[in-house]
Formats: C-alpha cells, structure tokens, sequence
C-alpha cells in the first residue's frame, strides 16, 4: 500500500460546554506532496503577522499571543484572510460533519451510548469514511493516512476506526492506512488549519440552526464552503430518526 493522500482534523465544540450547540470534526485532505508547501506557507504567514501558531479560541478572543490584535482589527483580517487562501488552495479539500447536540441528548441512552457514540466520536467516524471516498478515484493500493488532534475521546476513536476497518459491510475503509495522533498543535500546521476549519464549521451551523432568519454565513466559512467537497452531513433530528429506524443494521461502536 502507498500513502497517496493525508488529512488531519480537529474538533471544535463540547459536549459537556452549556454555551455549544453543536460539535463539529472538520479538516483537510491533500495530497501528501502538497504538506510540505502548504506547511511552509502558513508558518511564513504567521512569521509576518508575529505569531507563533493559530488556536481559534485563543484567536477569536485576544488570548496569549492574538491579544495584539486587539487594537489591530486590520491585522487581524489580513492574517486570517492569509490563512484561509493558504486552506483553501484548489488541491485541498475541507471535509467536516457535526451534530445537533439538542438533538443528540435526546436520543435513547442505549442508541446514543452503545450505537452511534459521544458526538465527536461521531463525527470522527463520519469524516474518516469521507476521507476514504476521497481515495476511490485512485488506484487500488492507494491509500490515506488520518491525523487528529489528540483528545479524551482519541482512544474510543481508535477502537470505532479498528472496528470500521474489520467490518465486511464498509470495505472503502480498507482505504484509511493509518491513525495518528497529533500532541502538538503548536507544531502541526495542518492541525492548526483544521482547527479553523472546525471552529467555522460549528459557527456556521449554530447560525443555520438556532437564527436561520437572520442567518448569514461569516466570511471565513463562505471561503471555505467553496472548497469543502464535503461537509458530511449534519447529526440532527431528521438525520437521527432515519439511524434510529435503521440502527440494527448499523455496526455498534
């Protein structure tokens, strides 16, 4: 087998946090010899801007190293507007999924615990089988590699993914190689652009869901809606109730 394609994904929204609504898995996939590029483009991004890495909950309330920008609203757009060209280069694909959490809790405890999983699970699960669509057009050996961000919920990732890998019933995953966890976000830039992917990813659906009147998309995510191939569907009620009248047939986690 050969890594053809690699893609990392970071979670953005908590189950557990009364002020989320949703929780969100998103990130991107390219082809292993774009990294390298897209690497060194986003640390000299940040080099210019006088920052030493992007954290979106730190970026979007002036924490540690972004408090600069408190009084440089200019500065501020400019490096994320650099960012997102860099994240949404026509080789790169954004893929994400995310779940209702209203929605979610009130499922039965028994789907939610021992069919479908905590949220990010969940969602995990959904953007590796989407990573592994990706690689169809390839030839047979070719293969992708997964990073996420290490997390609490890393290691249930890893036994749904082994499962998912064993399962008769979803051969596409014999198209995911590998399974990483990434410690360091500080030193990972495609983690930190995943990172940015997540975090709209969560904004824009709070804002569809809960103000659809009102509702229109922040400039970050109508840049990265014109690359996202997929968003993975959204875990809401609809969505639930169609799994709720199909789980038997689903694999358990």
């Amino acid at each position: 087998m050969t890594v053809v394609f690699e893609a990392f994904f970071d979670e953005s929204g908590k189950r557990d946090n009364p002020d989320h609504r949703v929780v969100a898995v998103a990130g991107l996939l390219a082809n292993r010899e774009h990294w390298e590029r897209f690497d060194t483009d986003w640390r000299q991004a940040l080099y210019r801007a006088g920052v030493p890495y992007l954290h979106m909950r730190e970026f979007a309330h002036f924490v540690g190293p972004f408090e600069k920008f408190k009084n440089d609203e200019l500065g501020r757009r400019s490096l994320l507007a650099e960012l997102l060209d860099i994240a949404t280069r026509p080789f790169v694909t954004a893929i994400g999924s995310s779940v209702i959490l209203e929605h979610y809790e009130a499922l039965p405890e028994d789907f939610r615990e021992n069919w479908i999983g905590d949220p990010y699970v969940l969602s995990a699960r959904h953007v590796m089988l989407e990573s592994a669509h990706e690689a169809d057009h390839l030839p047979a050996e070719d293969t992708v590699a997964c990073s996420f961000e290490h997390s609490n919920q890393y290691g249930k990732v890893v036994e749904v993914y082994s499962k998912m890998k064993n399962d008769a019933r979803l051969p596409v995953m014999q198209r995911i190689e590998s399974l990483t966890p990434i410690s360091n976000r500080r030193e990972c830039t495609p983690i930190q652009a995943a990172d940015l992917i997540a975090y709209e990813l969560r904004k824009h659906i709070e804002g569809r869901y809960y103000s659809p009147a009102a509702y229109e998309p922040r400039y970050p995510m109508k840049r990265i809606l014109l690359s996202m191939q997929q968003q993975g569907g959204v875990f809401d009620k609809a969505q639930f109730d169609r799994l709720l009248l199909r789980h038997q047939d689903l694999p358990s986690i």
